[in-house]
């Protein structure tokens, strides 16, 4: 069962996030929940809110932790005049991708260290990472890597649980309709397992026949729950961006290629080495 996009309204600015990429907005929405915000900034269509937009959905296909979401519209009138080019005020003249704050939220790099060996009886998942490792390949996720991994830790009761983050530059960062089926362009460098807190579960997982296959299984179940899901996942999705039916017959096309697909497995386990 898929659920429906939330939609609310951004009733405070709090801050602009700096980074490399879209710098997004945190905000306070109407259900006085805290939001990192990102706007479709004119274009259409807009493929990297799309993508954000559909990669939550796949992730929760997939039993990924991932925030919740939800479509924000800002008042122009409300961003300050400091900020940055990046949030110029015709942007927010339709809605954004919200991913809910999460509190006391920790970034998986600053964590841990090269030298610091991590404490697996703290994480409530810590090999979710090869699920987000096939996923990530799966996707052509261009972004998820050991020095920018994209993941949070959650704290819950003195644990924490592993949280997938920030998939705008997914499936290549490319319009849909130039995505080849017949290729998987992502990089070995590029893979999370190679980070140092990935390396340390790859150790200490026996990864034995047995374990491949119950991977490869789940692997294929969860590929199928995003197929009979995907129609639904797709209205979700806020129509100004332009993701119509011609964009979402491409984007299906390349998901559910089974040429690829089995390729994207044979590309996960020589990760595993």
């Amino acid at each position: 069962m898929i659920e429906s996009l939330p939609y609310y309204k951004a009733i405070t600015v709090l801050r602009e996030i700096k980074t490399e990429g879209h710098s997004p907005l945190e905000v306070v929405a109407d259900n006085y929940k805290n939001y990192f915000i990102k706007s479709a900034q004119n274009k259409n269509p807009c493929y990297f809110l799309i993508n954000e937009f559909l990669c939550h959905y796949l992730l929760k296909c997939w039993n990924i932790p991932t925030p919740d979401i939800a479509a924000i519209t800002l008042d122009p009138k409300l961003i300050p005049l400091n900020f940055s080019d990046r949030h110029k005020k015709q942007f927010y003249n339709q809605i954004c991708f919200g991913s809910q704050s999460i509190k006391d939220a920790i970034d998986l790099n600053e964590f841990f260290n090269a030298t610091k060996k991590p404490e697996f009886k703290k994480f409530y998942n810590p090999e979710v990472l090869f699920q987000i490792a096939l996923f990530d390949i799966w996707v052509e996720n261009d972004d998820r890597k050991p020095t920018n991994n994209n993941v949070i830790l959650q704290p819950i009761e003195g644990r924490f649980n592993i949280l997938a983050i920030d998939h705008a530059f997914t499936f290549s960062s490319m319009k849909y309709e130039d995505l080849n089926p017949d290729l998987i362009s992502s990089s070995y460098n590029d893979t999370i397992l190679l980070s140092h807190f990935g390396q340390s579960v790859k150790k200490r997982t026996k990864r034995s026949k047995q374990w491949i296959e119950e991977i490869k299984e789940n692997y294929y179940l969860c590929i199928r729950n995003c197929q009979q899901n995907f129609k639904e996942i797709s209205k979700c999705i806020p129509k100004h961006l332009g993701f119509d039916l011609r964009l979402q017959g491409t984007l299906h096309n390349f998901l559910f290629n089974e040429k690829q697909n089995r390729e994207v497995f044979t590309e996960f386990t020589t990760r595993l080495k």
